[in-house]
């Protein structure tokens, strides 16, 4: 069964003429009807502020968001509402409906706030091309803010309330077409004419975050962009064979090493970056060496490979025949941070190996992973232990954990003095 909008007359000559609402206008009044977790919904509502999200249940960050969003609903309640807004046609209520008992059951978290399906009408309101995609709405339905996930938080929302001033990043999916460069053809301001370019600016209110390049039929590469980009993870793309390690083996020696961190607040915008390079159809090699030389004239920084002696984890399986004998199906693995019981089934030793190594302050080796595969049903909240607590339970099944010392390869982020070709 599809949703049915309810809709004034008022809105009608409005969706006629394609014209979106815009930061400070008011929204026309709305009626939502077959509202799923609640009743139908007039907008403007009465409650001080509304939310309006833009979201899917395909979309990762979305549901990554949903237990936040409920803790903020009842934190706020009768000051605010917010409201779940799926305008993807293939996501039908039996498919969300199966989706979300599924996630309830896997996350232990449900989906307590209102939503609705197959939205037509305020999608065209507010039209976005990446979600989740926030609008604001005050008093009377005027529009206060469009943004991001990351503006929704405890903080910005009592200030609003409160009626303080707060500077909420305006998000503008138009306002970067990945089709065309970054400054030209009236996207962002003319730029001229070129035949090569690179361009590294810093955080850019309005584009969304996001990658990407441009291929030639033959494999070559003419563009590669990343639009409000962590610094560690344009050093990351520029050094992908060398900065392929977890967090345990890579050693920032710069004079600035906050700049690498991921950095919320104030800092969220100093990390971060956009960098986009034209060029004529190369190889990838070609790009990543492009890229290496760009953030070294910048940043003064390269990313080397070296080995060092250091503390760590060796991994050992003890005892083998405590190891559940391994099921008759296909492997598959299930590591996801809001998962409340992870599992591994007829995987290799090396997948739980490289789990650990990513959730541990020192890494975590095996000398042998060969032929070993395992069977394991991790504890409820085995996630968010403390590393001691995962070797004990480990050791219970047969799984031992050694401190040791090792010589690791490991990547290092290092000054370097800038260079002219």
């Amino acid at each position: 069964m599809k949703f049915k909008f309810g809709l004034l007359a008022i809105l009608l000559p409005l969706l006629s003429r394609g014209q979106a609402i815009m930061i400070g206008q008011a929204i026309p009044p709305v009626h939502l009807e077959n509202v799923r977790n609640g009743s139908a919904i007039d907008l403007p509502s009465g409650t001080p502020l509304t939310l309006i999200d833009f979201w899917s249940i395909h979309c990762g960050s979305c549901m990554a968001a949903i237990p936040e969003l409920n803790t903020l609903q009842r934190q706020f309640s009768g000051k605010l509402k917010i409201l779940l807004v799926d305008d993807v046609p293939s996501e039908t209520p039996e498919r969300v409906k199966a989706f979300l008992a599924s996630y309830s059951k896997r996350t232990g978290t449900a989906v307590d706030l209102p939503y609705v399906l197959g939205d037509t009408i305020l999608s065209p309101l507010f039209p976005h091309q990446v979600i989740p995609h926030e609008v604001w709405l005050g008093t009377g339905g005027r529009v206060l803010a469009i943004t991001g996930r990351e503006e929704i938080n405890q903080a910005n929302i009592a200030q609003v309330l409160n009626g303080g001033q707060v500077h909420l990043a305006t998000k503008n999916d138009f306002g970067y077409n990945a089709d065309l460069p970054l400054l030209e053809a009236g996207n962002g301001s003319s730029d001229g004419s070129f035949l090569y370019r690179s361009i590294l600016t810093g955080y850019k209110e309005g584009p969304p975050t996001g990658s990407g390049k441009n291929w030639t039929d033959s494999g070559r590469i003419t563009k590669a962009y990343f639009i409000n980009y962590p610094l560690m993870d344009l050093f990351r793309a520029a050094y992908p064979s060398v900065l392929r390690h977890h967090a345990n083996r890579i050693f920032i020696e710069v004079p600035d090493p906050g700049r690498f961190r991921e950095a919320t607040g104030a800092a969220y915008t100093r990390n971060r970056f956009c960098y986009e390079l034209i060029t004529r159809p190369v190889s990838p090699e070609a790009i990543t060496r492009f890229e290496q030389q760009d953030l070294l004239r910048y940043f003064g920084a390269v990313a080397s490979a070296q080995v060092r002696k250091l503390p760590c984890w060796a991994l050992s399986v003890k005892k083998e025949n405590s190891i559940r004998p391994l099921r008759n199906e296909k492997p598959s693995v299930n590591f996801e941070p809001q998962t409340l019981r992870p599992w591994m089934h007829n995987e290799p030793l090396s997948i739980l190996v490289s789990y650990l190594d990513g959730a541990s302050s020192l890494p975590v080796i095996c000398d042998d992973t060969t032929g070993i595969r395992l069977d394991l049903d991790f504890a409820e909240g085995f996630a968010g232990w403390k590393m001691s607590e995962k070797i004990a339970w480990l050791a219970s099944r047969g799984i031992d954990l050694t401190p040791t010392i090792r010589e690791l390869e490991v990547a290092v982020i290092s000054t370097s003095a800038p260079y002219d070709e």
